[in-house]
């Protein structure tokens, strides 16, 4: 049962071995509430229909439905819904699909990262992560589609520019607060700054944008 406060999650993963990793993890943090997983995105729709959940983790390779499919029709079922994809074969397309509908963190199986409950709770807040191969990978399809880098200037202050760039390693918010010596609150108020000032809804979309611009690294 969840109690105030928490955080409802659920999980849609084909492999056991990762559902029970995630279910660990979940379990060790009293903020989180694991409201359920479904191996397949037709069980997963189905739970979703009647049960408001603030958090869902999606593998995008299901052997019914497609891991974009599912987002798609979950978003419009609950329109908050905070998304964390976490997959091991993706395709670029696929993640770019992704972000169509505001989904908040992207991580590669094999890049799982220490701070998971960090994570989680980040994604949740609005604040997305991309682990270092997901992000390489958006990072290469955005500037295929470019024929020359963009001469824009930067608009972000030299601090928010830092604080994108930490973004873009995947570091959640309260690492980042960390590394710089300031608050949480204080990096989420940069964090809204940025979003702002270029204009984007997501971290996502801040750090691709940064680094075709090539504001940061």
């Amino acid at each position: 049962m969840k109690t105030f406060n928490q955080i409802s999650i659920f999980i849609v993963e084909d492999d056991p071995f990762f559902t029970s990793l995630y279910t660990a993890e979940i379990s060790r943090d009293a903020q989180f509430n694991l409201r359920g997983s479904s191996e397949n995105g037709k069980g997963a729709l189905t739970f979703l229909k009647s049960n408001p959940i603030d958090l869902l983790i999606c593998d995008l390779h299901l052997p019914d439905i497609n891991g974009v499919q599912i987002i798609s029709q979950a978003k419009q079922m609950q329109p908050d819904l905070a998304i964390l994809v976490i997959t091991g074969i993706g395709q670029e397309d696929d993640f770019f699909e992704c972000l169509n509908f505001d989904v908040k963190g992207f991580i590669q199986k094999d890049e799982l990262p220490n701070n998971f409950s960090n994570i989680l709770s980040s994604v949740k807040q609005g604040y997305a992560t991309l682990s270092p191969k997901i992000a390489k990978k958006l990072l290469n399809k955005n500037v295929s589609n470019q024929t020359q880098a963009q001469d824009t200037q930067n608009p972000l202050t030299s601090r928010e520019t830092e604080v994108l760039t930490m973004l873009a390693k995947g570091l959640p918010i309260k690492s980042v607060a960390t590394e710089l010596n300031l608050s949480p609150h204080t990096v989420s108020g940069y964090t809204k700054i940025i979003y702002s000032k270029l204009q984007v809804r997501s971290n996502v979309q801040a750090v691709m944008k940064g680094q075709k611009n090539r504001w940061i690294p």
